[in-house]
């Protein structure tokens, strides 16, 4: 059984609602420490955004590495085929 919101539970146990009825509802609202903050979320953009940043630099750096590679294969292949 998963946990519920006990203050929840009773009060719709003293509302008049079923105990499963109740279980059930209590039950399936989420708990506080699962849910993200606004600034949960605002330092987790803030963490993509940096690690965009390194991979667009990374694959900037990849194609300037790869970049010889391949002009010397065009010109092999234009040239000495």
């Amino acid at each position: 059984m998963s946990l519920i919101v006990t203050e929840l539970y009773d009060a719709l146990i003293e509302a008049g609602a079923t105990e499963e009825k109740a279980k059930a509802a209590a039950g399936a609202i989420p708990m506080v420490e699962t849910l993200a903050t606004k600034q949960d979320l605002a330092e987790l953009k803030a963490e993509i955004k940096d690690d965009i940043a390194v991979l667009k630099r990374d694959m900037a750096v990849l194609k300037l590495a790869f970049a010889p590679a391949v002009l010397a294969l065009l010109v092999k292949l234009v040239f000495f085929s």
